[in-house]
């Protein structure tokens, strides 16, 4: 995308400029084989048109979805099968964007705003939207970070990962914040994954909790999953690597979501795949680009009975947007088989050069980063009106 479009795009935020939403109905479900047993099938809930890009989502006690849109700041309320959508509230992302999402059990949301304070924006940091709209600054965080993903401790407490500082940040329901972990394990590499062309590491991002209340934190470009114990006294225990790092499965890896038998479902935004991990740290690749995912970002499990065994994903959509492609933003839902084997069983080793061709993927010559860094760069060259080359990666699957 040229520095105009850049720039006419983020004239076309600031301005509140909200293009057409189009609902996609009867779509067809597409998925994943091993042998004759289908893994997963895709089908799209709702699409939106760019600048509309949804990356953050949650859901409530009642099932509904609640997703944000990165570049307007919008939060969007909707029934599960994308109806009855309304705007509950907008956040202004000035020059940076809206990220992660969480709504706890009374219907209050949780949003992280990574604005930097720019002019014309929302205080950088954690704000809080109750069910009727009104909304307030929680916490504010150091404009050199990027609040991303936000789940809840067993206090209550917010847990915010911080994907610039390697940082999970813990905030009170009074808004007090302190660093609940740093480590090593949590800040991003951009040497870990080569080629990088991008100058700023995305590290913690995603996070979602265990049974046992152990604490899963996706590294963006490390191309892992570090697992953190939680001390009897809620404080943070070592980090470990969990999964990876793994170039050819995890590279991208975005948002993640735990199921009830601890297996690990993971956003790989980087390639396109929905890579499922369980308790062992085995890896599986559920979906791909080639099913309908566009950039997934974030994703949550249903909350109704019809709808309680299905992730709901958005599709970011970023990099075909800003390179001249055909974006697909969307929320997509995700109907998961039944582990009926250990995983791994008769699939490629995923991290090998069969599994990496299983998504159509090849690393020759282009690189994609997670999203929320990339966002930032091209936000700030947007307003300083200056190019940024984005490059397409080669062999991407896509549906349609």
């Amino acid at each position: 995308m040229s520095g105009n479009r850049l720039q006419h795009r983020a004239g076309a935020v600031g301005a509140g400029i909200v293009l057409a939403v189009g609902l996609l109905t009867g779509a067809s479900a597409q998925g994943v084989t091993s042998g004759a047993r289908q893994l997963a099938t895709v089908a799209t809930v709702v699409t939106y048109a760019p600048p509309q890009l949804p990356e953050g989502i949650a859901v409530d006690r009642q099932g509904r979805l609640y997703v944000g849109m990165a570049f307007t700041g919008d939060i969007r309320r909707m029934a599960p099968d994308g109806t009855q959508q309304v705007t509950l509230a907008t956040l202004r992302p000035g020059a940076g964007f809206l990220i992660g999402l969480a709504v706890d059990p009374t219907g209050t949301v949780y949003a992280a705003l990574g604005s930097g304070n720019s002019p014309d924006s929302d205080a950088h940091g954690v704000w809080r939207v109750s069910a009727d709209g009104t909304q307030a600054l929680l916490a504010a965080l150091p404009t050199d970070g990027l609040p991303n993903a936000i789940a809840f401790h067993r206090s209550g407490d917010l847990l915010v990962s911080d994907s610039l500082l390697g940082t999970i940040w813990r905030v009170t329901n009074a808004g007090q914040v302190s660093a609940w972990v740093q480590h090593p394990l949590l800040q991003g590499d951009l040497n870990a994954c080569p080629p990088a062309e991008l100058p700023f590491p995305v590290g913690a991002n995603g996070l979602a909790f265990n049974q046992r209340g152990d604490l899963f934190v996706a590294n963006t470009t490390k191309a892992l999953v570090a697992r953190v114990p939680v001390n009897a006294d809620g404080s943070a225990g070592t980090p470990a690597v969990f999964a990876g790092p793994d170039c050819g499965t995890l590279d991208g890896a975005d948002g993640l979501v735990m199921d009830a038998q601890d297996n690990l479902f993971v956003a790989v935004n980087g390639l396109d795949r929905l890579v499922r991990i369980d308790p062992a740290g085995r890896q599986q690749t559920l979906a791909t680009g080639g099913q309908g995912l566009d950039g997934p970002a974030s994703l949550v499990f249903g909350a109704t009975p019809a709808t309680q065994r299905d992730l709901f994903i958005t599709n970011f959509s970023l990099l075909p947007f800003l390179s001249g492609g055909t974006p697909h933003p969307a929320v997509v839902r995700v109907s998961v088989a039944p582990i009926q084997a250990p995983l791994g069983a008769g699939l490629p080793r995923t991290g090998s050069a069969e599994g990496q061709a299983l998504a159509g993927e090849t690393r020759a010559g282009a690189w994609r980063t997670g999203a929320p860094v990339l966002m930032l760069l091209l936000a700030v060259a947007a307003v300083a009106g200056t190019g940024v080359a984005v490059r397409r990666r080669p062999g991407r699957l896509r549906a349609g």
